[in-house]
């Protein structure tokens, strides 16, 4: 069934968890999505440190959502990186941010139809996102194999 499926994306809570550690030690490109939020970045540092000291992992992909702008976003990776170098053996992979604008997620709330403008608003707001997968080696595979199945 994976040959099916490009991106199988699992959305965990802040923090340290065994199943969040488990879900993002076993994909290929572990992807952390962040914000520029104080708490939201130590959270991800925290995350990568944790993967990367019990699992081994040193490659990591980082979006930042809800930024102002591409500075704001680039200065929250650059922390990140710091943290990495000095405590990790962690490299941090930037793949770009997406823009916080107020018209999409006032429409999301007020549940608007998705019409054009939408359409249109949710494109631009990721477009600046780079980002290709050059292989996978079997999501399900590992998380059965780290069952003990």
């Amino acid at each position: 069934a994976e040959e099916n499926f490009n991106y199988v994306i699992i959305d965990t809570p802040p923090g340290i968890h065994k199943t969040t550690i488990m879900l993002a030690s076993s994909v290929d490109i572990p992807l952390i999505i962040t914000t520029p939020e104080p708490t939201a970045i130590m959270d991800a540092y925290a995350l990568i440190k944790v993967i990367n000291k019990e699992e081994g992992i040193e490659d990591f992909y980082v979006i930042v959502n809800k930024a102002d702008n591409s500075a704001e976003a680039k200065a929250v990776v650059e922390s990140l990186e710091l943290l990495a170098i000095k405590y990790t053996t962690a490299r941090i992979n930037y793949i770009g941010y997406i823009h916080y604008r107020k018209n999409l997620i006032r429409k999301i709330i007020d549940q608007n139809p998705v019409d054009k403008a939408f359409k249109e608003e949710l494109r631009e707001s990721v477009s600046n996102l780079d980002f290709e997968v050059q292989e996978r080696k079997g999501f399900w595979s590992k998380i059965l194999k780290k069952l003990g199945i």
